[in-house]
């Protein structure tokens, strides 16, 4: 499934990086992307922190498409809700 492939694109590259985001968090968001109902909570928290951090100008390219990737997701999929929310 090709669904919300930029957001996953984004959660292997922050993964690699040393920050203030542990890899193992955005494997797991990652992981929660695959399947029949992704869920979305835990990318959406891991992109805000990336906004709120400082950043390459690449990488702010690929944090704006995956937001849009998600917000499309979710217009796509508001009937059926998600199962619990993600804070950091």
């Amino acid at each position: 499934m090709s669904a919300l492939k930029e957001t996953k694109e984004l959660l292997s590259i922050v993964s690699n990086q040393k920050g203030v985001i542990p890899g193992w968090m955005c494997k797991d968001a990652s992981k929660k992307l695959d399947g029949d109902k992704p869920n979305t909570e835990r990318a959406e928290a891991i992109i805000k922190k990336l906004n709120e951090s400082e950043k390459h100008p690449a990488l702010a390219a690929k944090v704006r498409s995956a937001e849009k990737e998600i917000a499309q997701h979710k217009n796509l999929n508001q009937d059926q809700p998600q199962k619990r929310s993600m804070r950091m």
